[in-house]
This record gives structure tokens, sequence and C-alpha cells, in this order.
């Protein structure tokens, strides 16, 4: 058995304690789902969050996003 532990930082301090065997970007975008509009400066995440979805939470958010290319992408992004 596995353990995982997703976090946000800043004011609202949430944890995630998923299953072991759940995907790394299911989690960051249930993380990302509820925060408001201007209130996420940025979105700083390993390469394991790395999905078109993300990124696009994080522009919706007004936020820069930070995330090094998961290495198996086949478009890159920067």
């Amino acid at each position: 058995m596995t353990t995982k532990i997703h976090a946000v930082t800043g004011q609202s301090g949430r944890l995630i304690l998923p299953a072991g065997q759940r995907g790394d970007a299911a989690q960051g975008e249930f993380l990302r789902s509820t925060f408001e509009r201007g209130k996420v400066a940025m979105n700083v995440a390993h390469a394991a969050y790395d999905s078109d979805a993300i990124r696009q939470r994080g522009k919706q958010l007004r936020a820069k996003v930070c995330i090094k290319p998961n290495p198996t992408r086949k478009v890159k992004k920067r």
C-alpha cells in the first residue's frame, strides 16, 4: 500500500490523501477546481501534474503556470 500527499499552500492550505494508485493529474485538477479567479498568483507543480486541463485552469485563474513538462508529452510545452 502506498500513499501520496497532494497539497495546496497559502491561505487555503488543503491536503488530499488519496489511494496510492490514483493519478497525480486528476488530484491536481480536483485541488484547483475550487479556486476563484484572481485569487491565485502562481501554479507551481511537478511534471506529474502536467496536463492540458491543469494548465488551462491556471490560465483561467489568471495565475502564472510553472509546471515542468512531462517527458512523455507528444506536444512539448514550455
